[in-house]
């Protein structure tokens, strides 16, 4: 009886699977995509995914396996998604590369209306005969 139900699931159509998920945070998303192969590859389906947020932050500690999480969203969205922000440790040269690799995959998205690329520091020197002025500045956590 519990097989009987459970083959209900592998049977909705794509196009309730992907209604059911435009519902579902991220986190929601991947979780329901687990229920059973059909609902996995409904996962990746372009309405979903409008816009797509890259955080390339290395040294933020909260953030695990964020290359490989980067470098695999790029992958399965990058040629779709029409908006994209991209939030780079501008002074990290790991985030950096890691940001020119997402760029390269977006360069064949035929979708992309928008991009934005934000740094997440700055640093911004003046240099006057024998007077420098330095200024680094953070950008973390601030609403503009």
């Amino acid at each position: 009886m519990a097989g009987e139900r459970s083959g209900l699931w592998n049977n909705l159509p794509s196009i309730i699977i992907v209604e059911i998920f435009s519902f579902l945070n991220l986190k929601d998303r991947l979780n329901a995509s687990s229920v059973c192969k059909a609902w996995r590859n409904n996962l990746f389906h372009p309405k979903l995914w409008r816009k797509v947020v890259f955080q390339l932050n290395s040294c933020d500690n909260k953030t695990v396996n964020q290359s490989n999480g980067a470098r695999f969203l790029a992958k399965h969205c990058g040629k779709f998604v029409r908006e994209v922000v991209i939030e780079v440790n501008s002074s990290n040269p790991r985030d950096v590369q890691l940001c020119k690799e997402v760029l390269k995959v977006l360069t064949y998205n035929n979708n992309l209306r928008a991009l934005s690329i934000k740094p997440l520091s700055s640093r911004l020197e003046w240099t006057d005969y024998n007077d420098t002025l330095s200024l680094d500045h953070q950008w973390r956590d601030r609403e503009y």
